[in-house]
C-alpha cells in the first residue's frame, strides 16, 4: 500500500514537473537605480530603482573575500555539487517534517532562492515545485559563480536594501570588498529574516545569527578556530551606522567610514532598539525629491 501511494505521488509530481513552463526570467536586470560619478570617476550618489529599492549590483569578485564562503556554509553547503536541488537536503527535510508533523525544515538551495527572488510567489507546495524546476533551468543557463552573483545582488537586507553592496554601504559605510570576516558573517545572516535580523534595529538577534554563520563556516572547515574566535570577539556594532541612509550613502560613496568608537548615543547599540519614525525606504526618497527639485 505504501509503495502504491509513493508511486502515485511520484507520478503526480512528474506530471506537474512537465507542465511547468521553462524559466525565461530576466537575469540581467536587478532593478537598480542610477549611479552618479564625479569628474574623477568616483561614485558620489545612487538613486532609487524599481519599487524604491536601493540596489548596487557588483561582480562576484567585488563581493568580499569571505562572502561566498559564509553564504555557502550557511545556506547551501553542497552548492557546488548539486544541479540546483539538493537531494540529501530533501530527504532530511522530509524526515524531520514527518517526525514533527509540521514544517520545521526546508531544502532550499541558493539556486532555488534566486528563482524565488526573481519571481516571488505565495509559499505553497506548488510554489516549491515551480522553484525547483526553475532552479534546474537556471543551472543550465548560468555558471555557479554567476548564480552566486545573482543571489548576492538580489537578496534582501532589510528595508529597501537589496544586495550585499548596498547593505555594506548602508550598515558599515564601506564597500563589500572591504568587509571583515565578522562583518561579512553579520550581513550574510540577514536575508534569512531581513525584517527581524537587520542589525541597526535588532542587533542582538543579528549578532546571534552572525555567531551561527561563523560556527557553520568553522564546521565546514572554511575558517580556523583562531579566525572564528577573533571574528566572534569583534564588536561590529561600533561601526554600524544608525543615521539616515542619505548621510550613510553619501559618506560611503565618498570613501569615508564610520569612526571606530561611537561619537554619540546615536551610534551605540541602543539606537537599534529605539523606535524609528520611518523606514529606510521612506528615507531614501531623498534621491527622487532632489531630482524633482532640480528639474523645477
Amino acid at each position: 500500500m505504501a509503495l502504491c501511494v509513493l508511486g502515485l505521488a511520484a507520478l503526480a509530481v512528474g506530471t506537474a514537473w512537465l507542465l511547468i513552463p521553462p524559466f525565461r526570467g530576466d537575469l540581467a536586470s536587478y532593478g537598480e537605480g542610477v549611479r552618479i560619478y564625479d569628474g574623477r570617476g568616483e561614485l558620489i550618489r545612487i538613486t532609487l530603482g524599481r519599487d524604491d529599492r536601493l540596489c548596487i549590483p557588483v561582480p562576484l569578485a567585488e563581493s568580499g573575500d569571505w562572502t561566498v564562503k559564509a553564504l555557502v556554509a550557511t545556506e547551501d553547503k553542497r552548492f557546488f555539487g548539486h544541479p540546483g536541488i539538493d537531494a540529501l537536503a530533501l530527504v532530511r527535510a522530509a524526515g524531520q517534517n514527518l517526525a514533527a508533523r509540521r514544517v520545521v525544515s526546508g531544502a532550499s538551495t541558493i539556486t532555488t532562492l534566486v528563482a524565488k527572488l526573481i519571481d516571488p510567489r505565495p509559499r505553497t507546495l506548488w510554489t516549491k515545485l515551480v522553484e525547483a524546476r526553475r532552479a534546474f533551468d537556471i543551472e543550465r543557463r548560468l555558471t555557479k559563480d554567476q548564480i552566486l552573483e545573482q543571489y548576492l545582488n538580489r537578496a534582501p537586507f532589510g528595508g529597501n536594501l537589496h544586495g550585499i553592496e548596498a547593505a555594506s554601504r548602508f550598515y558599515f559605510g564601506k564597500s563589500a570588498r572591504d568587509l571583515s570576516l565578522s562583518e561579512t558573517a553579520l550581513l550574510v545572516g540577514v536575508p534569512q529574516r531581513p525584517a527581524r535580523l537587520r542589525p541597526d534595529r535588532a542587533f542582538a538577534d543579528a549578532a546571534n545569527r552572525r555567531d551561527l554563520v561563523l560556527a557553520r563556516m568553522r564546521a565546514c572547515r572554511l575558517i580556523t578556530n583562531d579566525e572564528f574566535a577573533r571574528a566572534r570577539g569583534q564588536p561590529p556594532w561600533r561601526r554600524i551606522r544608525c543615521r539616515s541612509p542619505r548621510r550613510t550613502l553619501r559618506s560611503s560613496c565618498s570613501g569615508n567610514t564610520a569612526p571606530a568608537e561611537p561619537r554619540s548615543p546615536r551610534w551605540t547599540p541602543e539606537c537599534s532598539r529605539r523606535p524609528r519614525r520611518r523606514s529606510a525606504g521612506a528615507s531614501m526618497i531623498f534621491a527622487r525629491q532632489e531630482s524633482a527639485a532640480g528639474r523645477s
